[in-house]
């Protein structure tokens, strides 16, 4: 009556993995890594096969088995000592943990990212670094990115490089990208992501030229510099810009930053078509509403200019948003890890829009 199933984590040519799975009727499976949950199921029915992803074996599991129960022995070796972690979780959950591990589809390409020490340059970083990418954190922040390259290493990813520079000066751009390249070899592609918003207003203290100087121009020294450094073809390499909502449409208040953004999509589609030749691939990315440092201070300002709360204002900028939520830095980092990804092939001078509707 009982048959048990072992998942065995095995690596393939190239970095990708793919789950082992055997039956071994009256045994117990083991999930081989740093804690081993056993599992006891029953009424599988499929003899020894190798599956292409993690996900296509889990999927095939939900399809082809029933569970009977689960056995919550946890163990950290074939010794069995070890400490039970805060809970087991069921084999749902665990099965549907095993299709979001994110694939190894970067497995040692090498990306930089600006802007990655908070908010969606973080998210980015992070969800490349899990997909195996080999990263050059770049801003004007040491401590913050260090905090990034540390949650990378902590979670198993491969430690980033960190380089600071302005990204308005292009010589300080241009000696990043350099010892970037000397350390981790030429690049597979570039997330320019970092930026600065707020508004401006008429008079000296106008900081319309600072938001373009750093937004566009700063954007532009970056795209450069990768554009020198990238590896060779004919596989594609990826230069992304995050833009804004703010692209779309304008709002009183926000001339730099309207202005800047705005800029940047007539940029990626140029430099698309300068590149397009030599299988480089450019898009751009414009977020709504995300969930940073950077929107929570749009919406104190918004509090505070309305003489509300914060959770007021929230309330009423989320009225325009036909889906009523902010998206997280995570999401755009899903959209971003596609767009460099072998599925986006042929994607090119784009931009592509996460707004939760906002902008149709």
């Amino acid at each position: 009556m009982g048959a048990a199933l072992a998942l065995k984590a095995c690596p393939k040519v190239g970095g990708d993995h793919c789950m082992r799975r055997s039956v071994r009727a009256g045994t117990r499976g083991r999930l081989t890594g740093p804690e081993e949950t056993k599992l006891r199921i029953v009424g599988v029915r499929h003899e020894c096969s190798v599956f292409s992803s993690r996900r296509e074996c889990c999927l095939h599991l939900q399809r082809r088995i029933q569970v009977a129960h689960i056995d919550r022995t946890v163990c950290s070796g074939s010794d069995r000592r070890g400490t039970l972690p805060p809970a087991v979780m069921p084999i749902a959950s665990f099965l549907e943990s095993m299709m979001l591990d994110h694939p190894r589809r970067q497995q040692r390409q090498h990306y930089v990212v600006t802007g990655a020490g908070t908010g969606i340059g973080r998210a980015i970083a992070m969800r490349l670094a899990a997909e195996g990418a080999q990263l050059t954190l770049i801003a004007r922040n040491q401590t913050r990115l260090e905090t990034t390259a540390e949650a990378i290493s902590s979670s198993g990813g491969l430690r980033p490089s960190v380089e600071t520079a302005d990204i308005r000066d292009q010589a300080e751009v241009e000696a990043a990208f350099d010892r970037a390249h000397a350390q981790h070899g030429p690049l597979r592609g570039l997330i320019a992501n970092s930026g600065i918003g707020g508004s401006n207003e008429p008079g000296p203290s106008d900081r319309f030229v600072d938001l373009v100087q750093t937004n566009l121009v700063g954007s532009y020294h970056c795209l450069r510099a990768a554009q020198t450094h990238l590896a060779p073809g004919p596989e594609p390499r990826h230069l992304v810009v995050i833009s804004s909502i703010l692209a779309r449409f304008g709002v009183p208040g926000y001339t730099g930053y309207c202005a800047s953004k705005s800029a940047l999509l007539g940029l990626t589609r140029a430099l698309a078509m300068e590149l397009a030749t030599d299988l480089i691939q450019v898009n751009a990315l414009c977020p709504g509403w995300v969930n940073t440092e950077m929107a929570r201070e749009g919406i104190e300002g918004i509090a505070t200019g309305m003489g509300v709360s914060y959770n007021e204002a929230l309330a009423e900028a989320m009225k325009a948003v036909p889906m009523g939520r902010m998206s997280e830095p995570e999401h755009v980092a899903g959209l971003v890890a596609w767009l460099v990804s072998t599925d986006a092939v042929g994607v090119t001078g784009q931009t592509l829009d996460m707004n939760n509707g906002a902008w149709m």
